[in-house]
């Protein structure tokens, strides 16, 4: 009776740990260096390496490596809709690649803006806790 018991209480320990592995999930850190735009209170990241799959993530796990903000600063950026065509640097709280057409930017007051491709390259946020 007592390795019934034993064989038992084994079985259900270890359906047990698998599903507690399962229904956790595993997270992933992505490097969002396509796409970084927020829908629905989650981070949406687009990496372009090593797969460009598409990842939610918690958007206050993503920061900008260099300085720990939830944006990065992008330069020479044109004001979209606007006649004053003068380039600033922008704090861009979401971002989409358009290639070599350069990046969409909406900044963190919720403005949209028009970045260069070859000065913003390199901007990115990195997210520490996503799933695919």
């Amino acid at each position: 009776m007592l390795k019934f018991f034993i064989k038992i209480s084994l079985l259900l320990f270890s359906l047990w740990i698998h599903d507690s592995k399962v229904l956790a999930g595993d997270t992933f850190t992505a490097v969002c260096l396509r796409e970084f735009q927020i829908v629905d209170g989650k981070g949406v990241c687009l990496q372009a390496y090593p797969d460009q799959h598409e990842y939610s993530c918690d958007v206050k796990s993503c920061y900008d490596g260099a300085s720990s903000n939830h944006y990065v600063q992008m330069k020479d950026c044109t004001h979209n809709g606007s006649n004053d065509k003068g380039r600033s640097t922008q704090d861009c709280a979401q971002y989409k690649s358009m290639l070599q057409a350069g990046f969409s930017c909406t900044n963190t007051n919720g403005f949209h803006y028009t970045c260069p491709f070859r000065e913003n390259t390199f901007q990115k946020l990195t997210c520490s806790s996503c799933t695919k």
